[in-house]
């Protein structure tokens, strides 16, 4: 099946950082999604789309430049509520805009990375990352290199392990503050999202881009990481800034969106080992 893409404007935002737009959950499958994203004002804005026209659910007042947008709320629950990641503090939002938690988290440099779950808050700067557990600090890791993405991946325990990637073309799987194991890539790791589950492989199968464009799909297990494929970049595409997944083409199987620093995007099907 072949997908057209046609770009539509439906709203003009200040400069972005990676990862600072979301799509809210909903129950009803006949209620469209509702669209949020922070910007380098520190404004945060949700708003959705119907019959062509924007409606503005609610939009914060500029402050600190907004660096990360992540979803969250109680385990087993809709993920609808929203954490904003500006310089040292973590934000909390209600989907209707109330703000709930202010969080400083202490941290020596600026949260670039953040992942919630649960009650659980993990953050990572520059180098560091760092657990909070009820606004309490857990435990932290110092990595080696530059942090460029962090991920969330549930091992068999139900326990959220973080997996940083990391300049030195090294993933880093990380329990309770000890790294597990290391991953080497083809590339400096830019951008990692986990992959559909519905995949040929399983859950806990991760995505990533690298700086030089190069595309990976690598399984996290308990016993090391498995490589399940690599596209090489033989065209010299720019480098990969977001990727993704979603059954574009309502095959069963989820399709890979991948975000290039050119602006272009791309849709891509599994590549089956």
């Amino acid at each position: 099946m072949e997908i057209f893409l046609r770009r539509v404007d439906h709203i003009t935002m200040r400069s972005t950082s990676a990862r600072s737009l979301r799509v809210l959950p909903s129950s009803d499958k006949n209620v469209a999604q509702k669209i949020v994203v922070g910007d380098h004002d520190g404004t945060l804005i949700c708003f959705g789309v119907k019959k062509g026209d924007i409606n503005i659910d609610f939009k914060t007042l500029p402050g600190t430049r907004i660096e990360r947008v992540e979803l969250g709320g109680a385990l087993g629950s809709i993920q609808d509520k929203i954490f904003t990641a500006s310089g040292c503090e973590v934000k909390g939002f209600s989907k209707k805009g109330k703000q709930f938690l202010i969080f400083d988290t202490n941290m020596s440099d600026t949260i670039h990375s953040m992942f919630v779950w649960g009650t659980n808050l993990h953050v990572a700067s520059t180098s560091v990352y760092n657990k909070y557990e009820n606004c309490v600090d857990a435990c932290y890791f110092h990595a080696p290199d530059k942090i460029n993405d962090m991920v969330g991946i549930q091992n068999s325990e139900n326990v959220m392990c973080p997996v940083l990637g990391c300049q030195d073309r090294v993933l880093r799987v990380l329990d309770k503050g000890e790294m597990l194991y290391e991953a080497e890539v083809p590339g400096c790791p830019s951008t990692m999202a986990l992959y559909d589950v519905r995949g040929p492989f399983g859950p806990n199968n991760l995505l990533y881009g690298t700086e030089d464009g190069v595309l990976g799909l690598c399984t996290i297990q308990a016993e090391g990481p498995c490589h399940r494929w690599e596209a090489s970049n033989p065209d010299n595409s720019c480098g990969i800034t977001s990727v993704d997944s979603y059954d574009m083409d309502q095959d069963g199987v989820s399709n890979i969106v991948v975000a290039r620093d050119d602006g272009n995007v791309e849709v891509r099907g599994n590549k089956r080992g």
